[in-house]
């Protein structure tokens, strides 16, 4: 499945600017939480506004949260979440650890050290995000539930069509750095867009697959396909550069392609590459640690059966 990204609004790194508004509102709670170190027990019809910068943990309840937009998401027992506030008509809830569920829009994005998960402009999602407890500031789990979603870090957009997970790894000392694991359940790809240069390198994931990407270099971009991958499938790459015809390659398991970052040609090595990467998130079971790997990649136009659609 391929996604037209050209409509898509320009989003400023939250990390990198001020909040101007306030954040959603907690409308309820099924027992006491706990805000900036202070319990609080929401009471019926009292909803609690949150303020930029508030901390909120859920302890043992389950936790309504509506955002200045009007999209409302469950946060779940267990979890430390953030109100970042809203940026230009954007409300972010950052979850710390622990789970959040529930409907974002172009107006609300629910985010993680991995990236900040939204909907396309002029379109609504439901997604479920979770960060493990003990990396929090490294991996997070993302899956639509409804409609189709976004996840921006950085340079990255990585696109997940309706009822399709990944995993995101990343390095904050390192933004150039992603690296990914789809689901086994994925029904068709996932897209990875990283901005490169002038254009852009779009790598079309399927499932079951562990990967990476990362520089090589000051001029190129390396993107492994981990050797654990399903060995029928292959990460089906794409480059798109303004006056550059298209390059187009495939990328069996066990191998990887450079990208040069100025004109977009693809060199592909058949040099067996194997990486610890979501070591305790990717708990493999055996039928996926035990699938035999393959070395083929090719290129060439339409080549691999990683594409999925027209």
């Amino acid at each position: 499945m391929r996604f037209s990204n050209t409509s898509v609004p320009a989003f400023a790194i939250l990390a990198a600017i001020a909040a101007t508004a306030s954040g959603g509102v907690i409308t309820s709670a099924t027992g006491p939480i706990r805000v900036n170190d202070q319990e609080v027990v929401i009471k019926q019809g009292a909803p609690l506004t949150l303020a930029e910068g508030d901390v909120v943990e859920t302890l043992g309840a389950s936790v309504a949260f509506e955002s200045a937009t009007g999209d409302r998401i469950t946060i779940e027992p267990g979890t430390m979440v953030r109100a970042d506030g809203v940026v230009d008509g954007v409300d972010y809830l950052f979850v710390e650890s622990g789970t959040a569920y529930g409907a974002v829009s172009p107006g609300t994005a629910v985010g993680t050290t991995a990236g900040w998960a939204s909907a396309p402009e002029d379109e609504s999602a439901r997604v479920f995000v979770e960060v493990p407890a003990d990396r929090p500031g490294s991996e997070a789990s993302f899956r639509s539930l409804g409609g189709r979603a976004w996840i921006r870090y950085h340079d990255y957009s990585v696109w997940l069509p309706e009822k399709h997970s990944v995993t995101l790894a990343v390095d904050p000392d390192q933004p150039a750095v992603m690296g990914f694991r789809t689901s086994q359940q994925n029904a068709g790809d996932i897209q990875v867009v990283k901005r490169a240069g002038r254009g852009e390198i779009i790598a079309y994931v399927p499932k079951a697959t562990v990967g990476r990407i990362r520089p090589e270099g000051d001029d190129r971009t390396r993107i492994e396909n981990d050797i654990t991958s399903l060995k029928t499938g292959k990460i089906r790459l794409e480059t798109r550069y303004p006056g550059k015809s298209p390059q187009e390659a495939a990328l069996g398991p066990g191998t990887y392609a450079l990208i040069n970052n100025e004109t977009g040609m693809i060199e592909l090595s058949f040099t067996a590459v194997k990486f610890v990467i979501l070591e305790r998130a990717v708990s493999l079971t055996q039928e996926f640690a035990t699938l035999s790997q393959s070395n083929f990649s090719d290129v060439g136009v339409n080549s691999g059966p990683g594409r999925r659609g027209p």
